[in-house]
């Protein structure tokens, strides 16, 4: 099957018209970079069997690298199907991708990208002020218990959706106002968290040949709650996937 013919005819004009050109290539895959190289995507092959269309995107993150999120990871695209068995399939499929990444994709990088919250500096030292006591303090506060249940990283979720709000370009101003919360929300995350085994997880400074985080201490590896809860409020509006529950809570 002729696919470089295909992507050249029929989601290349697309992305040109979008700001973007081909950057790098090779049998079965095409990069894409924006004009600015902010934002990429990735279109390509699955080389095992079914044979079927790929895409990742990625935008710029306010550290200056590539965050990246999969076309079949968001929630509108979690059923949609790019196999093909012939020449009229793969165009179709072609055509499917270049009308979503144009009406769709390519619109929430750009959101993603101009709008993500991120860790600021000096959180960590708030969150390393004894997060036990500023965990208590946000449960009495909130009428909670700090423990390992299903019904505190609930509340924990629906916190934070609603503290960002349902509208992107206020993502930001929205944490801004709520930062002294988000700092208690975190310190109340990390300690349910850590209620699965408190005596085997425990608050520590991990020393890092770039960075120094101030996280949870397993026996073997380090949790982020601070990253785990960013992450949730850039991407769980689009990204199923993301929760804050623990999976032995989720069923």
């Amino acid at each position: 099957m002729q696919l470089k013919k295909a992507v050249k005819s029929i989601l290349l004009p697309v992305m040109e018209s979008e700001g973007f050109s081909i950057i790098d290539s090779a049998p079965g895959y095409y990069e894409f970079g924006f004009n600015d190289d902010s934002l990429r995507v990735v279109v390509d092959k699955n080389p095992w069997d079914p044979t079927d269309m790929r895409v990742n995107l990625y935008y710029r993150d306010h550290d200056g690298l590539f965050s990246s999120l999969g076309l079949n990871q968001l929630i509108d695209y979690i059923e949609t199907d790019l196999s093909y068995s012939n020449q009229e399939e793969l165009e179709n499929k072609l055509q499917v991708i270049a009308d979503i990444l144009k009406t769709h994709t390519i619109p929430l990088l750009k959101d993603l990208r101009d709008n993500h919250i991120f860790l600021q500096e000096g959180m960590e030292n708030r969150i390393s002020e004894n997060p036990e006591k500023q965990a208590a303090q946000y449960a009495a506060d909130n009428s909670l218990l700090v423990s390992h249940k299903l019904s505190n990283f609930l509340f924990v979720e629906d916190r934070i959706a609603a503290i960002r709000g349902d509208t992107i370009t206020q993502w930001r101003s929205n944490f801004n106002v709520h930062f002294d919360e988000i700092i208690a929300l975190i310190c109340y995350y990390g300690e349910i968290t850590r209620q699965k085994a408190p005596k085997k997880i425990k608050w520590n400074w991990k020393n890092d040949k770039d960075y120094t985080f101030f996280a949870l201490q397993y026996d073997e590896g380090w949790g982020f709650p601070d990253g785990e809860i960013k992450d949730y409020w850039n991407y769980s509006p689009y990204i199923p996937a993301y929760t804050l529950v623990p999976i032995e809570l989720r069923y």
